[in-house]
């Protein structure tokens, strides 16, 4: 793990994650895509579950911002309820008002009663200097056979100079990044006596490269990266 810095070239104003989501929440669902981890996703949960499933999954949302994540996994048919966990109260806000989840969170690792048949943890990893707190937390929260989705940013695009450039008001900030690498993620998994069931990349794509002035050049790289955990037994003392 490091903390990204941006190019030297690139001025550009700097805020933590609070701060700097206070100012995106404003725009988030119209400016953030799906081209980093819609693909991903998509093939995740059709691994996980059946489309139109009448089984209900409980899940875990985590850094679950304006709720975006709940309103794909019920637009693409399938039954859930969920549990919301985010920083950021503004974001929230946003996600409180859509009614997804039955349950919102404002805090970094709550403490929770209820285990989940999967966890989400969906362009959030990035902005958190302890990945393994991380997996500890859902580890924690996931029943036996549960299953874990974190998709977020190929480490690659750091190394090329591309972390969370944000569009406000005609402007650009940056909301600090860390750089989790793909053993950083597996041996953190490991460490948590989960397995591996799929590692999932996504790539920048031609038609979005022509479009967008901050990937023009980058056709083809590595965008987004996915892996799909499965827990295997209850954490000894949980």
């Amino acid at each position: 793990m490091f903390k990204f810095v941006p190019p030297a070239q690139i001025e550009i104003d700097v805020y933590d994650v609070i701060t700097g989501y206070r100012q995106w929440s404003r725009s988030y669902d119209d400016t953030v895509t799906d081209v980093v981890d819609g693909a991903i996703l998509s093939k995740f949960i059709s691994f996980l579950a059946p489309r139109q499933s009448s089984i209900e999954y409980r899940v875990l949302d985590y850094g679950c911002g304006t709720g975006r994540n709940v309103a794909w996994l019920k637009s693409n048919g399938l039954n859930v309820s969920a549990v919301g966990v985010d920083l950021s109260k503004e974001m929230l806000a946003i996600a409180n008002k859509k009614g997804l989840c039955d349950h919102l969170i404002n805090q970094e690792f709550p403490v929770l009663e209820e285990r989940f048949d999967l966890a989400l943890c969906i362009l959030a990893s990035c902005h958190m200097k302890s990945l393994q707190e991380l997996y500890d937390f859902i580890s924690s929260h996931l029943k036996p056979n549960g299953h874990f989705v974190l998709i977020d940013m190929h480490p690659h695009m750091f190394y090329v100079g591309k972390g969370t450039f944000v569009p406000i008001d005609g402007r650009k900030i940056y909301i600090e990044n860390y750089v989790h690498n793909i053993s950083d993620q597996i041996e953190c998994g490991i460490n948590m006596g989960m397995d591996l069931k799929y590692l999932q990349e996504s790539f920048v794509p031609d038609t979005w490269a022509a479009k967008s002035i901050d990937h023009g050049d980058l056709s083809g790289h590595p965008l987004g990266i996915g892996y799909l955990w499965t827990s295997n037994s209850p954490r000894k003392g949980k």
